[in-house]
């Protein structure tokens, strides 16, 4: 009953964080909280060593409170993933797979059924698990809460009908208008919220503190197709000469110079740059599972197909590598071109992590310890996110444009002004060197951000927020020089290079 209770305080303190919306500091407190009584619920029940949980649970706290360091919103996307990722990665400790040592298949059937038994373990908390002790417990107890359980059933019951009751007669609203006072469609949104985060934490808590025994076994248990060296060595074969094509080509065009593009394809050399950046990162992303896959299916005591597959997956991983530092070296032209943006810093943290993925596959897979290899990818994609929440995206995009700018070339103020409070300090110190129309475009913006700011609930404030609103008397000495009502078509002085129009979404997909 206490987990029950402990999950529906999660739930109500989460409807009050997480309001206005989500991000921010209210967030971050939230999940901190909520990881923190999931650590509580362990030591009390003393049915697992803590410690075996103590580091991901730890871990998934470092970077919930991140949530409250950076402004930026694909950032918090990120650090909300590793929070997740980490919480179910202690879930996956107490089960039957051993983390370090297991492969793809043990990680995906361990996953699904934690997320099964996540989705049902408030009903076996409310039911199964309270009724098999229940004789064992002395008659105040369970009076005590038998009385909890009513009131907890009643609560909602009284404010749903109550509301509907006072919403259809004006004499019954008036009679208990001095007892409760709401709408229903408020009231509906805390219901639907507080069940949804309640239900969420008692299904975690619950399998936080099942017994090992009822999941000693993985729900689902696949065997690999057994496949010799044939099935393995054309498709691994043909897509290694296919690799080694691209790369000649590639070679031949990125080192070739622009004329040679330009006479060939009819494209200018940052053209042919934006076209094939993403398709790049895409395929390095796309070659690591089909290698997982190739390595599952090689049939167990074959040993010409075991060493074929060895060779070809080695000569994949190295025309891989080529392959990412073209798409690197796209990246670089791109940038030079056109400036950077989130989807183009993104795409390249990803590609590092897929570089970081596949070298240690070749380290752990091909060299025969393939339990390793699922363990120390996701280390590597926790690592990548770190160092992003240490870079701040933002600010290395703000950096980066207004570095093109002081070159000489074009700046995309449209673009400056879809940034997050962590570029303000950036974008506020380069203000004095821009040209008038870009300044005050800047300026008027940054002011409105601060004044929205200014306006929000502490549940949404962050350290990049501060440190922006810190950097607001730059831009209001700046503002001295931009008149007080400039005219809307300055908004779009500055938008940048042609070639990408106010960067519309499908551009950089």
């Amino acid at each position: 009953m206490w987990l029950c209770g402990a999950a529906l305080l999660i739930g109500v303190i989460g409807d009050q964080l997480l309001r206005p919306e989500p991000g921010g500091a209210g967030t971050a407190l939230w999940l901190v909280l909520s990881i923190g009584t999931a650590f509580v619920v362990a030591r009390r029940l003393r049915q697992i060593g803590v410690g075996s949980i103590a580091a991901f649970l730890g871990l998934a706290a470092c970077f919930a409170a991140c949530l409250a360091w950076r402004d930026a919103e694909v950032l918090k996307g990120w650090n909300l993933l590793a929070t997740v990722t980490a919480l179910t990665m202690a879930l996956l400790e107490l089960g039957s797979v051993r983390l370090w040592v297991a492969g793809l298949v043990e990680y995906g059937t361990e996953v699904v059924g934690t997320g099964l038994r996540m989705a049902v373990g408030p009903v076996l908390l409310i039911g199964r698990d309270r009724s098999d002790d229940a004789v064992e417990q002395p008659a105040r107890a369970r009076r005590w809460r038998a009385l909890i359980v009513g009131i907890v059933l009643t609560i909602p019951l009284v404010l749903l009908f109550g509301a509907l009751l006072a919403s259809a007669d004006p004499v019954f609203e008036r009679l208990t208008r001095f007892l409760v006072v709401w709408d229903m469609e408020r009231l509906l949104s805390h219901l639907l919220l507080i069940g949804f985060l309640g239900w969420l934490a008692a299904g975690y808590l619950r399998c936080v503190v099942v017994p090992r025994a009822e999941r000693s076994q993985p729900p689902v248990q696949l065997s690999p197709p057994a496949w010799g060296a044939l099935e393995i060595g054309i498709p691994l074969g043909v897509l290694s000469l296919l690799f080694l094509t691209f790369i000649v080509i590639q070679a031949r065009y990125l080192f070739g110079g622009e004329d040679l593009i330009r006479s060939t394809v009819g494209l200018t050399y940052a053209e042919y740059a934006r076209r094939g950046f993403f398709e790049l990162v895409v395929v390095a992303g796309l070659v690591l599972p089909v290698l997982m896959a190739a390595d599952w299916a090689v049939r167990e005591g074959d040993g010409v197909a075991a060493r074929l597959y060895r060779a070809l997956a080695g000569a994949v991983l190295v025309l891989v590598a080529l392959i990412i530092v073209s798409a690197a070296i796209r990246l670089r032209l791109y940038r030079d071109a056109y400036g950077l943006t989130q989807d183009r810093f993104h795409a390249a943290a990803i590609m590092a992590w897929f570089a970081c993925a596949l070298a240690w596959f070749g380290a752990t897979v091909l060299r025969g310890s393939r339990g390793r290899f699922m363990a120390g990818a996701i280390m590597a994609g926790f690592a990548v996110v770190a160092v992003m929440n240490v870079l701040s995206p933002d600010t290395v995009i703000a950096r980066a444009n207004l570095a093109r700018a002081a070159r000489g070339e074009e700046l995309d103020t449209r673009y400056l002004t879809e940034l997050g409070a962590d570029a303000t300090p950036v974008i506020a110190a380069a203000l004095p060197t821009l040209p008038g129309a870009d300044r005050c475009v800047l300026v008027r913006h940054l002011t409105d951000a601060h004044r929205v700011r200014q306006e929000s609930d502490w549940r949404q404030w962050s350290l990049g927020r501060a440190r922006a609103d810190a950097a607001f008397p730059v831009v209001d000495r700046s503002s001295r020089e931009c008149p007080v009502a400039a005219p809307a078509a300055a908004d779009s002085v500055g938008a940048g290079p042609q070639e990408v129009p106010d960067h519309p979404p499908d551009a950089d997909q």
